[in-house]
């Protein structure tokens, strides 16, 4: 199909639910024909429409009851039943059904659950297989705790993200405006830049053996 779909994922907190409702807002917003789509079994409230709400299917809450599991095993363990070939055809369905020329997918916060285990990366290989302009966007954050390590980490992750779904990343720096200034941000694109070298980290250590 020619539907463009962006992945939104990254670690917990990070804002992916918030920015799939924005994203897709905005773009509604300049005549663009776009919907959500959530693909969080553990989610509860969110700020958008979903075009198609993989909840319908399984959620970690029936889990957790029928299986006794606590809420991360939980989660990882919605995502294999997901990802079992008649629920995954219905997910891939369930999105060939959206009417939009661009589909924003809301992803559980376990970022693991996509780029380490099978599971999500059969997933996503479904996904792309049926939308050949698949994208994933991987969010980033600032906050006046955050450190370089931090930065360094999600660059990280990021990448093996792309080289496990084989999909393109396009890192993100998430709540900007929210605290740390334009030192992180410069941090921020530093690191995804590879250009590290000049970034001194207190104390020294691993951290600053890795940059």
């Amino acid at each position: 199909m020619t539907t463009d779909v962006a992945l939104v994922m990254g670690l917990a907190g990070t804002g992916k639910t918030t920015l799939t409702g924005a994203l897709v807002r905005w773009m509604k917003r300049r005549g663009l024909r776009a919907s959500a789509v959530n693909l969080d079994p553990g989610v509860r409230g969110i700020p958008y429409e979903p075009a198609y709400d993989v909840r319908e299917m399984v959620t970690v809450e029936d889990v957790m009851e029928r299986e006794g599991l606590g809420p991360n095993g939980a989660i990882l363990r919605a995502i294999d039943i997901l990802a079992e070939d008649e629920n995954l055809e219905r997910l891939v369905r369930g999105l060939e059904s959206v009417d939009a020329d661009f589909i924003v997918v809301d992803t559980p916060g376990q970022a693991e659950a996509f780029a380490l285990r099978a599971s999500g990366r059969r997933i996503v290989g479904a996904i792309s297989a049926r939308f050949s302009r698949t994208t994933a966007v991987f969010l980033g954050e600032v906050g006046s705790d955050v450190l370089v390590e931090d930065f360094l980490t999600a660059a990280l992750l990021a990448k093996i993200i792309e080289l496990k779904l084989d999909v393109g990343v396009v890192p993100a720096l998430n709540k900007a405006d929210l605290g740390g200034g334009e030192r992180l941000k410069e941090i921020w694109t530093s690191v995804l830049r590879g250009e590290t070298r000049d970034l001194i980290l207190e104390g020294g250590g691993v951290a600053s053996e890795a940059l």
